[in-house]
């Protein structure tokens, strides 16, 4: 944490260097799936444009865009922001995107994504010292991340072995992503702690029985990993 830390700051110490606009892309974060509103509030660091959307859609064209009065003011009449698109102004999915995050401040699902993101995090902790493949577990809240490797001491990446976990994840009925060798779980946002364990559990099976059938090939490269093969020997 404290390295991804200075890396952030760090990045917007350059932007400053270069009088250059930062800007944040939250559309996986926003609002509050790292247990704070926004994710960069983890990292002490005042972004000039945020981007988010997914968490707001529900399911509709819904994306937004903050930043601060100076730079509106500074594009405002010169076309400097592209305001509209396709679906601009729909008044249904701006009333859909509005009552998202009423419910997220009614609900302070902020505050419950930091207490059971604690408590996933302790859940992958352990499923970490059970399986050599799992080399790191990173992430906040409930965005997590798990780093699949060949073992713990040369960490070599090993996506073949993350999109058997994958599928076998699937037959357990735990939907999960895998880009290349990294395995990411972003539970609802109102999950609560029976099901965190139900998942780690399914998780846990997952593993086992991936890790007990690897002498068959696997073709990944067209899967959601996105590792091609080519890719995987300029990883290695």
């Amino acid at each position: 944490m404290f390295r991804q830390k200075k890396w952030v700051q760090g990045i917007r110490e350059i932007a400053d260097e270069w009088q250059a606009l930062l800007i944040f892309d939250e559309m996986q974060l926003a609002p509050s799936r790292t247990g704070k509103m926004w994710g960069f509030e983890h990292y002490g660091v005042q972004p000039d444009i945020v981007t988010f959307g997914k968490g707001i859609s529900a399911g509709f064209a819904n994306c937004g865009t903050i930043t601060s009065r100076e730079i509106i003011d500074e594009c405002n009449g010169k076309k400097g922001l592209p305001w509209a698109g396709t679906y601009n102004n729909d008044p249904l999915a701006a009333a859909v995107a509005l009552k998202q995050l009423q419910i997220v401040m009614r609900d302070d699902i902020t505050g419950h994504a930091a207490k059971h993101g604690d408590i996933l995090s302790s859940k992958l902790a352990t499923l970490q010292n059970k399986h050599e493949c799992i080399g790191d577990v990173r992430g906040e809240g409930l965005y997590r991340m798990l780093d699949i490797v060949t073992d713990r001491k040369s960490r070599g990446a090993n996506p073949a072995l993350a999109e058997r976990i994958r599928r076998e994840a699937m037959a357990e009925g735990l939907a999960m992503i895998a880009v290349k060798n990294y395995m990411r779980i972003c539970p609802p946002l109102i999950v609560n702690a029976a099901e965190i364990d139900d998942i780690v559990g399914r998780l846990d099976r997952a593993i086992t029985r991936a890790l007990a059938n690897q002498s068959d090939d696997i073709d990944f490269s067209s899967s959601s990993s996105l590792a091609a093969n080519d890719v995987v020997r300029r990883i290695a």
